[in-house]
């Protein structure tokens, strides 16, 4: 019979070591390490890593740490106070340091920085956020000391035209914490005629060390006592005055209560029909985060018991005054009249003829009086519908104790992401089921809850109404960096597969139409400790096991390739998580803070490469090898051409080798004992051995004839 033709024109099946060789895509291989195939036609030598940035020098903690964001002004690696150009689009780095909790910063195009923020406390698992132009940054061990971090840049000017005055412009670390006023003095005057007593009047005194604000109320009554019951004065009872600060103009704490200076319970002297006038006495330094205040009042019964809601009396505005919540007028900032750069005080008083009753406290802030803290401690963190989604945290109950809840997430308020009602913004979705979360995604209006064994997954479409759309056992993480986000949706591993959500369906990346990929023991001794990251310039994933073997699944061509131990740095060294830069490159840290990138820049490798055992479409008729041509190019060392025969596990030699060439050629390869290739029912190549980083290769074509059936 005449000789045929079989040919490999594509390989871009990469690894199915599932099936039986035999019954695999022509375009598929049993084995593929060290070589790469999403480029159609060819397969050529995979990547490796090489440096990205500048180096921190640091304590790593392994799957942890590297975080990058992007602010629209220069000079973040500065630390408290540097200076930075609005409009000017930088990119930064920070990475935690396992040794003294701190985190440093790095600025594109500039040199490593020193530590900028310091959350206290000494090792641990950061958690990041970036929000608005400010990073977070809380620690991740929930029972050490440290402080949850805010860096950000602060642009404002505050009690202008006073000697307080005080312009702030430049980055700065503060905590996170909206921390409340603490309780504050109040004094009280009384008069018969409408003049106000002076701000100067000794009796007023000057508020103490610790305090910020001071509320001055005069209460103003008729001359006329007779007519006091009906003046048309609406002040009615006694009262308490409390008061909040406002964060970042926007953020809102708990309030304080303004304590009497002479009365021990409550706050006022109590006419049936007066009116009243306020002025506010400020004492700084103040936080820098700190843009105004708002004051309150709230009627309490004559045992000092308050009752009712608390009504908004007046706003502070640090750069503007003070006014009524009912007007636009501002009342300005004056010094002290013996001036002080840590007072001023209102210009004038401000009078109310009744008691208003607009707004109060829980409409205002969002939140309800009686909770004890707005603080939160969280493992994982997410942003969905403008809101911060916080996952396994610590948190001060309304009894005043402070617990952990590793099933529970707290959601912050709209646009104010460091504000968490933890009682009333709470989203629990399995408890007390043995495991706890280890991380939040978000994609497409759902966030992904992934505890140990299982991934639930939340429809948030409606920001108040979140509900558990589907449970997904088995499909848990183990380690926050075993998941990340990619432009076809969150991808993420276990020993049990490699998944991808895209926002409508959960797929194993593992199957193809039905069909395993990856042998499962194959599979399940690689991913004991997996890392995954999303390389956005090629569309490829990729998983690393503590050895640094890696497993790359191409999503373009639906493939898995293999990447030998050390294709990146082990886990002996550390490696943090893997980011995503702003040149869309996967980078992570090794060592002692090397910033590195995967990269697709071919590298030499030991390569092993087996097609599928070929039948030549007749598994059951005898064939005579006569030859195979191998297409291919390089100059480097070429990896030795070798066969086996009916699926059997003998290795044959060819005579001859791979040529070196820097073109497309074409090299001939024969069985080195044609008796061996004489009666054969199917063949399968192998390529193995150190491979220089030039070597590609196009097509493979076997030339052999089928024997008489006998």
């Amino acid at each position: 019979m005449a000789k045929r033709t079989y040919k490999i024109l594509r390989f871009d099946g990469g690894i199915n070591n599932d099936a039986d060789p035999r019954d695999i895509g022509d375009n598929q291989l049993e084995e593929c390490t060290d070589m790469v195939v999403h480029n159609m036609g060819r397969m050529g030598m995979l990547g490796g890593y090489t440096s990205a940035h500048s180096d921190f020098s640091t304590t790593l903690n392994h799957g942890y740490g590297l975080f990058p964001f992007s602010a629209d002004r220069n000079g973040g690696d500065g630390g408290d106070g540097a200076t930075g150009t609005d409009g000017d689009y930088t990119n930064y780095l920070a990475m935690w340091g396992d040794d003294d909790a701190c985190v440093d910063i790095f600025e594109e195009g500039a040199s490593i920085g020193t530590t900028k923020i310091d959350l206290g406390g000494t090792t641990g698992d950061p958690c990041f956020y970036y929000a608005d132009g400010a990073l977070r940054v809380c620690n991740g061990d929930l029972s050490d000391g440290s402080t949850n971090k805010w860096y950000g840049y602060i642009n404002r000017t505050r009690f202008e035209s006073t000697a307080m005055v005080e312009t702030i412009d430049g980055w700065y670390s503060l905590d996170q914490s909206l921390t409340p006023p603490v309780a504050h003095q109040s004094n009280q005057t009384t008069s018969e005629a409408t003049t106000p007593v002076a701000w100067s009047d000794p009796a007023v005194g000057t508020p103490n060390a610790a305090q910020q604000l001071l509320l001055e109320i005069d209460v103003l009554r008729r001359p006329n006592l007779a007519e006091e019951e009906t003046a048309g004065y609406g002040w009615r009872g006694y009262k308490k005055y409390y008061y909040s600060f406002i964060y970042d103009d926007n953020q809102e704490s708990l309030p304080a209560t303004f304590q009497p200076s002479a009365l021990p319970s409550r706050n006022d002297i109590m006419w049936k029909g007066s009116k009243k006038a306020f002025k506010i006495g400020l004492k700084g330094p103040f936080n820098k985060r700190i843009s105004g205040a708002k004051i309150y009042w709230r009627s309490v019964s004559s045992d000092g018991t308050a009752y009712g809601d608390m009504y908004l009396l007046l706003i502070v505005d640090f750069a503007n005054g003070i006014r009524k919540q009912s007007v636009n007028d501002w009342t300005s900032f004056v010094d002290y009249p013996i001036p002080n750069a840590n007072l001023c005080q209102s210009s004038a008083w401000i009078e109310f003829n009744d008691e208003p009753l607009t707004a109060i406290y829980e409409v205002e802030s969002g939140v309800s009086s009686t909770l004890r803290s707005l603080d939160i401690k969280y493992k994982t963190a997410v942003m969905a519908n403008r809101m911060i989604y916080v996952g396994n945290v610590k948190h001060q109950g309304l009894d005043g104790i402070t617990k952990t809840y590793a099933d529970r997430m707290v959601k912050s308020l709209p646009n104010q992401f460091d504000k968490f009602d933890s009682e009333f913004r709470q989203i629990d979705v399995a408890i007390k089921d043995g495991s706890e979360i280890i991380k939040l995604e978000e994609f497409a209006d759902r966030i992904l809850q992934f505890k140990n064994d299982a991934m639930y997954l939340i429809n948030v479409t409606q920001p108040n109404a979140e509900f558990l759309e589907s449970t997904h056992k088995h499909k848990g993480i183990s380690h926050p960096s075993a998941s990340c986000k990619t432009d076809f949706g969150i991808a993420w591993v276990n020993i049990h597969g490699c998944y991808l959500y895209d926002g409508q369906q959960l797929t194993n990346l593992l199957e193809d139409q039905g069909m395993r990929k990856l042998d499962e023991g194959v599979w399940e001794a690689f991913a004991t400790t997996p890392m995954i990251g999303y390389f956005p310039k090629k569309r490829q994933i990729i998983v690393v096991n503590n050895d640094g073997a890696i497993f790359l699944y191409d999503m373009v061509t639906k493939s898995w390739i293999k990447g030998a131990n050390a294709t990146l740095p082990s886990s002996s060294t550390k490696r943090t998580n893997f980011a995503t830069d702003w040149n869309n490159d996967l980078i992570f840290g090794h060592t002692s803070g090397a910033i590195v990138k995967f990269t697709d820049t071919a590298v030499s490798g030991t390569v092993s490469v087996k097609t599928k055992d070929i039948d030549f479409g007749e598994p059951a008729v005898r064939k005579k090898l006569y030859k195979v041509y191998v297409t291919h190019r390089g100059t480097g060392t070429r990896p030795t051409v070798t066969y086996y025969t009916n699926g059997g596990t003998t290795e044959y030699s060819f005579t001859g080798s791979l040529a070196s060439s820097s073109v497309w050629t074409r090299t001939e390869l024969v069985p080195y004992d044609s008796s061996e290739a004489k009666n054969i029912y199917s063949c399968q190549l192998k390529l193995a051995g150190s491979t220089g980083s030039d070597f590609e290769i196009n097509d493979i074509s076997f030339i052999y004839r089928v024997k008489s059936i006998k």
